[in-house]
């Protein structure tokens, strides 16, 4: 047994994954402790006579265990070859040294406005609500709307953009872990993303750990001058097993049975992330993107986990059940959708679109409520839900592809100009095909597109210059 500190304590009561220890006055709360058999733990409460702690076993502890202190907290040993594997919140514990998986946020004075834009590969997203690098955005919805293959999808364009992506699997099935694993493999970013991974079958105690072991691996990444997404899947799996362990260390309830530390506990972990200064280069910026994923019960955004959490990020997105029913993919909900940071990322150009885009959205929305009452369709009427209908089918987005954003930005302003009035969802859907495998494969129609957004500065000229060039623009998305 290591004795860093010479002072012992004894198990007095067993609530597994609780034990109550007599001794050690000098204990902190979240100090790192080791038992005579072995065993790690951590303190989790004080008393006026016995502290509880929080044993990372699988196995209870017997009363009479004699137990010790190291003076500091709980340290994960770090390195680069953490970039690419996969391992359990607690498999690089460090005795001595080591970086610390629950550190306060960094100070205002290392801090930069967000300025770079977070682009996730989905149209609808990059489009209608955009993200920055540093932002901290909620995905939240029901069960199986889609929200980690959302996820896998950002991660995998992040990826092979030269970030690096910290995905947290919070308490989930062995077999959700292994098709996770398969997918980041199948996808070709395994190499470029560190799995954080606790299982169903996992001690409370190791499953409460997995946010922050994450966490602090992002933060040493980081600190290596590299753009850092990190995944939390989800918050609202490990809100109850810490509602779990609080009950068991009989802390105080407050609404649904969770403990009050509650909200400062997510806020604290949520508010590491941001943009920060370059370690190395004070002229340039890092970020560490956070996107928790939350999950609600029938799209119930007033559940304390839910609201504590839209409360302390910069936005979310809502994927919605019907919409899922109604087969769009990305599920999510335009309308109570929110992004507070993204915006000021976007150029002149994708700014405006975003404008029109989501003004346009609302205009389709309260016109298809309006034939529901059989309303006559005038000529605009009928435009609208024809262009509306263009719009859904180009935003369309399967699991398995990734959409250039000046490809949709080019094909959604032709959308909302005149030149697909005549087209129908199969035919936009084509020529979204085409665009985006030429933009790929041909540096010199990428380079057209790219030169022909930066050089306009609103999306009038952007619209004029379609206009303009309408004979050579449309071949480029021609079969």
């Amino acid at each position: 047994m290591s004795r860093h500190t010479q002072e012992f304590g004894q198990v007095e009561l067993v609530r597994h994954p609780l034990v109550a220890v007599r001794g050690l006055p000098g204990a902190q709360i979240g100090e790192l402790v080791q038992f005579s058999n072995g065993t790690y733990g951590q303190v989790f409460s004080l008393g006026a006579e016995l502290i509880d702690i929080l044993v990372f076993s699988a196995q209870p502890l017997v009363v009479g265990e004699t137990v010790t202190r190291f003076g500091h907290s709980l340290l994960i040993s770090m390195s680069s070859r953490l970039v690419g594997a996969t391992i359990t919140p607690l498999s690089k514990l460090a005795l001595e040294q080591g970086h610390q998986i629950d550190t306060p946020p960094q100070e205002l004075a290392m801090r930069r406005r967000i300025t770079q834009p977070l682009t996730t590969g989905v149209s609808l997203v990059d489009l209608v609500l955009p993200l920055g690098k540093g932002q901290r955005q909620l995905i939240v919805g029901d069960r199986k709307t889609g929200k980690t293959t959302f996820a896998i999808q950002l991660s995998e364009l992040q990826a092979k953009t030269g970030a690096l992506v910290v995905y947290a699997v919070i308490g989930k099935l062995q077999s959700e872990i292994k098709k996770i694993q398969e997918t980041l493999h199948k996808k070709g970013i395994a190499d470029a993303v560190t799995l954080v991974a606790s299982a169903a079958d996992d001690p409370p105690s190791i499953i409460y750990q997995t946010p922050f072991v994450a966490m602090a691996v992002a933060e040493y990444l980081n600190s290596l001058g590299r753009d850092v997404v990190v995944i939390f899947d989800d918050l609202t799996t490990h809100a109850k097993y810490y509602r779990e362990v609080a009950l068991i260390g009989k802390r105080f309830p407050g609404r649904d049975s969770y403990p009050g530390d509650i909200y400062f506990m997510y806020a604290r972990l949520l508010e590491r992330g941001g943009c920060f200064v370059h370690p190395t280069d004070l002229k340039n910026t890092v970020a560490i993107s956070c996107l928790p994923i939350a999950e609600t019960t029938d799209a119930d955004l007033t559940d304390f986990i839910i609201s504590n959490l839209i409360s302390m990020t910069d936005g979310h997105l809502l994927f919605d059940s019907m919409i899922y029913a109604q087969g769009h993919r990305p599920a999510i909900h335009p309308g109570l959708s929110v992004t507070r940071v993204g915006k000021q990322t976007q150029c002149p150009v994708h700014r405006d679109l975003t404008h029109q885009v989501t003004s346009f959205i609302n205009q389709y929305q309260k016109t298809i409520s309006l034939t529901h009452f059989g309303a006559e369709l005038t000529d605009n009427t009928q435009l609208i839900l024809n262009r509306g209908e263009l719009l859904f089918a180009l935003l369309d987005q399967q699991k398995n592809k990734i959409y250039a954003l000046n490809v949709m930005v080019l094909l959604c302003t032709a959308v909302l100009s005149d030149y697909f009035d005549t087209s129908t969802t199969e035919e936009i859907t084509a020529a979204r095909e085409t665009l985006q495998t030429r933009y790929t494969k041909d540096s010199a129609v990428r380079k057209q597109i790219d030169d022909l957004i930066s050089e306009t500065k609103t999306l009038d000229e952007l619209t004029a210059s379609l206009s303009s060039t309408r004979s050579k623009i449309s071949l480029l998305w021609q079969p």
